[in-house]
């Protein structure tokens, strides 16, 4: 069901297999990145334990070594989910692709390097009345900066909501 109001739909360097890209995030070349989320999490985790002590505990916290821990222990129970797991398969967006109705694009560039290859859904949607996707050569994860501080997807991102009927 989609509010009439919205007329297309815009995603950049979006995670389209939650636990793949989890893995991805697992490997060495990606070690301060995950780290880096962890500190983040760990920090609002602090803060959500003093709102909420009676439901959340920042105990071990230190622990974790993986976003997939964290979402074991944190995201999957708080959001009522079984595990990581469980969480990853219903929240993928992959599995949604086919039943969209409106003008979408998805954007991810070959060189995130958090998406492995089952987040480039190009077999969805080849063919797809909707959805198109679009995997440029460069632009990181969100990044696709242009020089003179401008960035490439908002002109993208301009250029396909002007081309919506």
């Amino acid at each position: 069901i989609v509010n009439s109001a919205i007329k297309a739909c815009i995603a950049f360097s979006a995670p389209t297999d939650l636990g793949a890209c989890s893995k991805e995030l697992e490997k060495p070349s990606n070690f301060i990145y995950q780290r880096r989320f962890l500190k983040l999490l760990g920090e609002k985790i602090v803060i959500k334990e003093q709102q909420f002590p009676e439901h959340i505990s920042s105990h071990k916290y230190n622990q974790l070594k993986t976003l997939r821990e964290f979402d074991d222990r944190y995201t999957a129970p708080f959001f009522g989910f079984k595990d990581a797991t469980d969480y990853y398969e219903q929240c993928s967006s992959e599995r949604y692709i086919p039943s969209i109705k409106i003008k979408t694009l998805i954007v991810t560039a070959y060189n995130d390097p958090f998406m492995p290859d089952e987040c480039y859904p190009i077999g969805i949607c080849k063919g797809h009345s909707y959805v198109d996707i679009e995997i440029p050569e460069e632009g990181g994860h969100v990044g696709f900066f242009q020089h003179g501080n401008a960035y490439w997807s908002e002109k993208r991102a301009l250029e396909f909501i002007e081309s919506i009927d």
